[in-house]
């Protein structure tokens, strides 16, 4: 079993990649699990991206596939978790069922799994993917790597965001 400083966990986001660039990627990275962090596991312009296409071809090329958008997904239906239409995230990390969520990540990877939380946006500056999970990730001691537009690694630094 692995301990926190050891651990590290990537993050992408699907965007309008094609399906092949999408899996080569998460092979390049040697992604053994992808975890789905979309509220709503669906897509309307890119149909490869949808959770039955994406769970068969995810299957096909040997990657597990963990829909977890209910516990951290960055467009709860919980509207108490929201102020002036925005999502409060630290409303968000009080709920039980969010802490189950990084519970469950967590120990997948002291397992030594390698895993990737998926999202919509390419863009992590502009997904919940780094202003909510990465922090929590990191609070944890736990390193974490964006798989960003163009397949390259964008590291969330240690921040004073990160320290309780």
């Amino acid at each position: 079993m692995k301990k926190a400083p050891d651990l590290q966990i990537f993050t992408i986001g699907h965007g309008s990649r094609k399906k092949d660039v999408f899996i080569d990627l998460l092979n390049k990275f040697e992604i053994q699990i992808l975890i789905d962090v979309r509220s709503i596991p669906y897509s309307r312009y890119h149909p490869q991206f949808r959770q039955k296409q994406l769970q068969s071809d995810l299957q096909s090329s040997g990657i597990e596939y963990l829909f977890l958008g209910n516990e951290l997904g960055g467009r709860p239906e919980n509207s108490d978790l929201y102020n002036s239409g925005e999502l409060d995230y630290n409303l968000v990390r009080q709920t039980s069922s969010y802490q189950q969520g990084i519970e469950q990540v967590i120990d997948i990877l002291e397992k030594g799994i390698k895993v990737t939380l998926m999202c919509s946006e390419t863009n992590p500056n502009e997904c919940h993917r780094k202003y909510l999970l990465s922090e929590d990730f990191a609070k944890r001691g736990i390193k974490i790597m964006h798989i960003d537009k163009v397949g390259e690694i964008e590291m969330t630094k240690q921040t004073s965001l990160f320290i309780e």
